[in-house]
């Protein structure tokens, strides 16, 4: 075979392959991703234009070290640059290009770049083994044992250490953004040394090596930065303010018999042989009214079941409302201390408005959402969405504080940080069934935990 007939093959049906391997090994890597940040709810198109210039320069940063590790080869032979099969590329090389993105990027995001390099970075040992992988599959008849050996323990490694971040490290033992990403990328170095490390006194290779094993110790020692305490103790200092939004009804203010009663008079009016039972008066809290009066009226007459309710309601309101123990009190600190405060309710914002200045709450709250400025109502998180972004904060620094099943999971639709508060046992024991983040029975308890030092997320959630 003629040299320029040989070139010409390994231009381009290798590379042609390699490029195959590596669009399917980071479409999955990209599906993975995508599936994690639409469960948080993140805006789609900003998610994927960063993740798109993410791969970009990471696969251009991947290449570029490892063309720069074998320059003399590279240098000889140019068209092997874009040949994958070729010593790979180098997960040094990806991450720095990435991390040159993310810091270059000016486009202002609401939400953190560390949080989102904690998904993108967990889910590349899964790209990198099936990259691997692959060409095991369709190429193991020209490789050696031992060729076959490395890459095969390397795949499998990757795969490994996939697991080991996704089922363990993040469900358990995750605490502060960056330590997934860190995680993944100590045990990518680990994994390197020891497949260089085999390759030279196991396999006997004579390829210097050198410059991929200094690659794998910077990642073993980036993967230990987290642990340091000067980080630990600068992260404390960098830390943000949580935005604090709030349920209104059961959980800043006590309106249960309020509502109790004005569902009975709704129906002493216009279904009078109808007795509801208490079962059925606790399953009003959370839903809307729509959602309520549709299972007992026809769908033509809710609008004017709804007026009624209205009127009754706001004719008892003052004389039956009152704020929860120690509202005032724990709303009126945490403003003292700088936090944002939002009201989101599935009740109309002029009665929530009217029940803020009755229990003289008003003065403490920056942001009222009611049900008319949602798109959709809790359970959806939608309203904190919307309240997140109308008060110019992250969707991953949020606290939410409600009283019922509905506002957690709400809460944990957008992977934010949950409070269950009630005073009632029945919605207790419904609020640990939900699994809150926490789950308290005195307001006070807040201002105890914002003074934690956490991630204002809800870390289960991946």
């Amino acid at each position: 075979m003629s040299e320029n007939l040989r070139i010409l093959i390994e231009f381009g049906l290798y590379t042609l392959q390699s490029a195959a391997f590596l669009c399917l090994s980071f479409a999955m890597w990209w599906v993975y991703c995508d599936t994690t940040f639409r469960k948080w709810h993140w805006p789609k198109q900003q998610v994927r234009d960063m993740m798109f210039w993410w791969t970009v320069f990471g696969l251009i940063g991947g290449r570029l070290i490892v063309v720069l590790e074998h320059l003399e080869l590279f240098v000889s032979a140019p068209q092997l640059i874009l040949n994958f099969y070729r010593y790979g590329i180098s997960v040094f090389g990806i991450i720095c290009g990435s991390a040159i993105y993310l810091i270059l990027s000016s486009r202002k995001m609401p939400f953190s770049k560390v949080r989102a390099e904690d998904v993108m970075i967990s889910n590349l040992p899964l790209a990198l083994a099936l990259f691997n992988l692959l060409y095991i599959l369709f190429n193991y008849q020209y490789f050696t044992r031992s060729d076959l050996a490395s890459r095969g323990m390397y795949g499998i490694g990757c795969i490994v250490i996939w697991l080991i971040v996704h089922y363990w490290f993040l469900p358990k033992k995750y605490s502060h953004k960056g330590e997934g990403a860190l995680a993944a990328i100590f045990l990518i170095g680990v994994l390197q040394l020891l497949c260089l490390l085999f390759n030279k006194f196991v396999i006997g290779s004579q390829v210097d090596t050198l410059p991929e094993i200094f690659n794998a110790l910077i990642l073993i020692a980036a993967g230990l930065l987290s642990r340091i305490p000067l980080v630990q103790e600068q992260r404390k200092l960098m830390g943000q303010k949580p935005i604090l939004l709030f349920d209104l009804d059961g959980t800043l203010v006590d309106s249960q018999p309020l509502v109790f009663e004005t569902f009975r008079q709704v129906f002493a009016r216009l279904k009078p042989d109808y007795t509801l039972s208490e079962d059925e008066l606790y399953s009003f809290f959370g839903p809307t009214l729509e959602t309520t009066f549709s299972k007992y009226f026809p769908a033509d007459e809710v609008e004017d079941v709804i007026d009624v309710y209205q009127e009754i309601n706001l004719a008892l309101h003052d004389g039956m409302i009152e704020p929860m123990p120690y509202a005032q009190d724990v709303l009126k600190e945490l403003k003292e201390q700088g936090y944002e405060i939002g009201i989101v309710s599935n009740k109309r914002k002029k009665v929530v408005h009217k029940g803020l200045k009755a229990c003289g709450l008003e003065d403490y709250v920056d942001l009222v959402m009611g049900k008319e400025d949602q798109p959709k109502a809790k359970p959806e998180p939608d309203g904190l969405i919307a309240a997140v972004e109308a008060m110019g904060g992250r969707l991953d620094n949020v606290i939410y504080v409600g009283d019922n099943a509905a506002d957690i999971r709400a809460a944990k639709n957008m992977a934010a940080c949950s409070i269950g508060y009630s005073n009632d046992e029945r919605q207790r024991q419904a609020l640990r069934q939900a699994n809150p983040c926490w789950n308290i029975m005195d307001l006070r308890e807040i201002l105890e935990i914002v003074k934690e030092d956490q991630e204002w997320i809800d870390k289960s959630i991946w």
